[in-house]
């Protein structure tokens, strides 16, 4: 796996800490590189009718091996 920066790391962390700060925390290319990477998944946060629906990541299994291993 490649290694991840520092803003990629701390988004990771925040989103690992469940925090509602992600859109202002992690820029936008770098939610889609940890995406892509398979450490992040979307998941839905409230649940509402679908055109409504507003979705959050969460930590994947491989996401959260790369916070146990720092």
């Amino acid at each position: 796996m490649q290694e991840l920066n520092e803003p990629e790391l701390d988004c990771l962390k925040t989103i690992a800490n469940n925090q509602s700060s992600v859109n202002t925390t992690c820029a936008e290319h770098t939610i889609h590189r940890l995406e892509s990477l398979g450490l992040i998944e979307q998941a839905p946060r409230i649940w509402l009718p679908l055109e409504m629906m507003r979705m959050t990541y969460r930590l994947t299994p491989a996401g959260q091996a790369v916070l146990r291993q720092r």
